[in-house]
């Protein structure tokens, strides 16, 4: 079921058809467009778009998804969504408004829980997750490709969650360590690595 919010007053709930199977996840994709995606129950995805007020019927998009997605905004016209894999590591597919491009490997390095996502606002996307270890690993896609995941240093007992920092290429992630401690890191743009 899904809402939207219309100058301070909540529509009612529009139940959509289909079957899910993991947690939604929402970004925009231009102005005055939100795209909603989850696992559907053949583990590929299931899409539904807001545009001009009304949700669009759900689509189903081929993939092997083995977690529930985190989509994020690339720019002013894409979307990308980035799950796991069959094989553990990342995968995503990238959304114009029109076309879904096939879910491809994000690289080889193998994730324990669902990534999250958020825009750079840089043109870029940075996705965060947990290894086998539980060290917090990020990747970041460029726009037109992704580059290589870094260990970012500490460790967490659950998905790490991220947002934009509201200054063009600069992202905050926020974790709970195994003392129930919430840490923070943040991206300050520039070259993706360890030097920030």
């Amino acid at each position: 079921a899904v809402t939207r919010n219309i100058a301070g007053v909540w529509s009612p709930w529009v139940i959509l058809a289909g079957t899910i199977t993991s947690d939604p996840s929402c970004t925009s994709r231009a102005a005055g467009e939100v795209i909603c995606a989850a696992r559907n129950d053949d583990s590929g995805l299931t899409f539904t778009r807001l545009s001009g007020g009304v949700w669009s019927a759900p689509v189903d998009v081929n993939g092997a998804l083995h977690s529930a997605p985190s989509c994020a905004r690339v720019n002013a016209t894409r979307i990308i969504c980035v799950a796991r894999g069959a094989s553990g590591n990342m995968i995503s597919a990238t959304y114009t408004g029109a076309v879904w491009s096939a879910f491809l490997s994000a690289g080889a390095t193998i994730v324990m829980h669902p990534p999250s996502c958020t825009t750079d606002g840089g043109g870029g996307v940075i996705c965060v997750s947990l290894n086998n270890l539980n060290a917090i690993i990020a990747a970041r896609y460029s726009g037109t490709g992704w580059l290589p995941a870094i260990n970012i240093g500490g460790r967490a007992n659950d998905r790490p969650t991220c947002s934009p920092f509201g200054v063009a290429g600069q992202v905050v992630c926020y974790a709970r360590d195994s003392n129930s401690v919430g840490f923070a890191n943040r991206f300050l743009g520039g070259v993706f690595g360890l030097a920030n």
